[in-house]
């Protein structure tokens, strides 16, 4: 089903059935379950956090990470970023309403599988990492929905995408300047599918990018979620992504801006 030609509950629907057929499906397709992740770029971000909250609601499947990109996180069309960029920038304000008028009736909106900005309480979700782009209406909910995560005690990185539009993240072979915001993607990705149930040995804790400090040898039985607690500045000399432009960790409440 396309999402915005579909009521929420049916799309949200949809969207829990996948992860749990993945979930359970794993081995078959060549994965592992203690590995999954979830992402999606605008609606398609707005579905994988719900099912993040689904999944902790209902106890599972275990969820290791979130990447979400330019992501629909409220119904609210008040934000600054709405009027700043609501007109020229591809995506619009008024095709941002349109979309939203066929995908929920006004009373449904705040459902947190709709918005889940408004979800009661954020806690005990996976580590994210949120990324968004300054000419873009969506700009400010996704801003917003990284610090509510924070606020709740869950590890995120907030990246700010300076120049960018919403639809640029996505312009493969088009937009030159998105091709390193990219990579930064799957580095976060690759270092969520690396990590290791070993402590770090500066910071103590499960390293949460594949931490070249992790002990070497057999991978050590499967954990069911990451480290949730926040963590302290670890030497950037004993972390693996420290010599990237990506944070070595996902730290909470940690935003920052990506340049041109």
């Amino acid at each position: 089903r396309d999402e915005i030609e579909t009521y929420f509950d049916r799309t949200a629907a949809d969207a829990w059935a996948g992860v749990r057929w993945v979930a359970a499906e794993a081995a078959s397709l060549g994965g592992r379950a203690d590995r999954l992740m979830v992402a999606g770029w605008s609606a398609g971000a707005n579905l994988a956090a719900g099912v993040c909250l689904r999944a902790r609601d209902e106890d599972g499947p275990a969820i290791a990470g979130q990447l979400l990109v330019t992501p629909v996180t409220d119904c609210d069309f008040e934000r600054p970023s709405y009027d700043e960029n609501g007109e020229g920038y591809v995506l619009t304000a008024a095709l941002m309403e349109w979309f939203w008028n066929h995908y929920a009736d006004p009373s449904e909106r705040a459902d947190p599988r709709a918005s889940p900005l408004r979800a009661e309480s954020l806690a005990d979700l996976p580590p994210a990492a949120v990324f968004t782009a300054e000419f873009d209406p969506l700009r400010d909910e996704g801003a917003a929905y990284a610090e509510a995560l924070a606020a709740a005690g869950v590890d995120v990185e907030h990246v700010s995408c300076r120049g960018h539009i919403h639809t640029s993240l996505t312009a493969v072979g088009a937009i030159l300047s998105s091709a390193p915001l990219r990579e930064e993607m799957a580095r976060v990705l690759a270092g969520v599918l690396r990590e290791r149930a070993a402590a770090c040995t500066t910071c103590r804790r499960t390293p949460l990018i594949g931490c070249s400090q992790a002990p070497a040898g057999p991978e050590p039985a499967p954990v069911r979620a990451r480290c949730r607690r926040r963590l302290r500045t670890a030497s950037p000399t004993r972390c693996g992504l420290a010599r990237s432009s990506a944070a070595h960790v996902l730290r909470s409440g940690r935003g920052r801006d990506a340049g041109r």
